[in-house]
This record gives C-alpha cells, sequence and structure tokens, in this order.
C-alpha cells in the first residue's frame, strides 16, 4: 500500500481555457449588438426631412449638431478647431457627413463647412430623414 498515497502536491502542467475563450467571445458578441451606432438618433436629433435623401454609409467624418449648438464628430464631443484638425488629418477622398436638428440656427452650420472645408475635406454630405411620399 505504500503506492496508494493521494499525489496533492504535483504540478500543473496545463490549463484549458477554452471556457474561457467560449466566455469571451459571447460577451464580445453581446456588446457588439447593444451597442448603438446610430450617432444621429443616439443624440435626439430630429432631422428635417427631403425627398432626395440617401443612406451614405462612404463618409469618414460623422458630423452631428445639436440643437444647443453642441458639436460631435464620429460619437465624441468637439469644437470647431478640433474639427478643422479632424479633417487636416483624414485622407484626401474623405466625405463629411453633417446632421443638424432642425432647430438649429443655419449659422452653425455654415461654420461646420466652413471648418470641414478649411481643413480640406471637400466632399460634403448633408443628412436629412427621407420625406414620404419620396422616390
Amino acid at each position: 500500500m505504500a503506492h496508494a498515497h493521494a499525489r496533492d502536491d504535483e504540478e500543473i502542467h496545463g490549463i484549458n481555457v477554452t471556457p474561457l475563450v467560449d466566455i469571451m467571445l459571447v460577451l464580445l458578441i453581446i456588446f457588439m449588438v447593444a451597442t448603438q451606432l446610430d450617432v444621429p438618433h443616439s443624440l435626439d436629433v430630429q432631422l428635417p426631412s427631403s425627398s432626395t435623401a440617401v443612406d451614405s454609409k462612404l463618409s469618414q467624418l460623422s458630423i452631428v449638431i445639436a440643437n444647443d449648438g453642441g458639436l460631435r464628430v464620429n460619437g465624441r464631443t468637439a469644437t470647431l478647431a478640433e474639427l478643422e484638425t479632424m479633417a487636416k488629418t483624414a485622407t484626401s477622398d474623405a466625405q463629411a457627413s453633417v446632421s443638424g436638428d432642425r432647430a438649429v440656427r443655419y449659422e452653425h452650420v455654415i461654420r461646420v463647412v466652413d471648418a470641414v472645408r478649411r481643413g480640406g475635406v471637400h466632399k460634403l454630405a448633408l443628412a436629412a430623414d427621407l420625406a414620404e411620399g419620396g422616390p
């Protein structure tokens, strides 16, 4: 019976990480589904209607002007100077999509467009909701 004693002090030679990877992948999928990616609607911006509105996914600068004049670029708060810097660092074929609440003063929209153009981005799109009875 000399060999019948328990061997509790043996070293662990490997750890099974498969359950950990499974849990992390499930969490990743949950976060991807739960994350709201539609920035204009998450900021409660009421876009004006247009009968020729097009859903454009090509823009690299997504600019949202809230009804109080606040500015968000690609989901984070920014100033006009920061917007101009972001436009300068964008690629040569970059496009800016400007979404403004219908209550936004027109001068705020012009300031944003000027900052984007000074930064070197000349492809601009103005976001609008598709009106009923549009094409």
